[in-house]
């Protein structure tokens, strides 16, 4: 059976010939420049939602095809690929967002696949080197349900930027009880939700 699922100004001082250039202006012979940046939002000016974004999430993942067993069994995605969700904020504010998934049960065109159960573990967030934003909070395992939960959080001043959240192969998991597996085919669809939070 197949499951399928489709973040100094450095003083010189010039010595040469045996003479110091003065650091001090001469009197009457000084000027000054003014020096200013106006931050706007990213993103399209009519859509202001548009500077907190997905840049992507996770496409699809398979447990592949197993044997139907008498025991309880726990399976991981085997294909050795790492997958991510990464957010972008660049609104400007340090409101904060949170990122939240649900999933119908795993069903195929004629049953669901009663008491499976699906989850989700993000092992790591990261962004660029040079982003000095506090980094989100990932959540510990989710299993996945019909009911929206929050899988990572970015608090007040948290999450600025762009972050990207790793997830292992061995971190997605499908654990399906015995008694339950019929032969055929089970999918579900995962939903991300990007939320602003206050």
């Amino acid at each position: 059976m197949s499951k399928k699922l489709w973040l100094s100004l450095v003083g010189i001082g010039v010595i040469s010939s045996g003479f110091i250039v003065s650091d001090v202006a001469a009197e009457g012979r000084e000027g000054a420049t003014e020096v200013q940046v106006n931050f706007v939002r990213d993103g399209d000016p009519g859509d202001p939602d548009g500077a907190l974004r997905f840049e992507q999430v996770i496409e699809d993942f398979s447990f592949g095809e197993q044997s139907i067993s008498s025991s309880s069994q726990t399976y991981t995605v085997t294909d050795g690929i790492e997958r991510f969700v990464e957010v972008t904020d660049n609104r400007g504010t340090g409101a904060g967002w949170d990122v939240q998934v649900r999933a119908p049960q795993l069903a195929s065109e004629n049953a669901e696949l009663t008491g499976a159960e699906l989850l989700l573990t993000p092992s790591s967030i990261s962004s660029d080197s040079s982003n000095v934003s506090n980094p989100p909070s990932l959540s510990g395992t989710i299993r996945v349900t019909d009911a929206a939960q929050s899988i990572i959080s970015a608090g007040v001043n948290e999450g600025l930027g762009t972050w990207e959240t790793n997830f292992l192969p061995t971190n997605l998991e499908l654990v399906v009880p015995p008694g339950t597996a019929r032969v055929d085919d089970y999918s579900t669809t995962i939903t991300w939700m990007l939320l602003s939070t206050p």
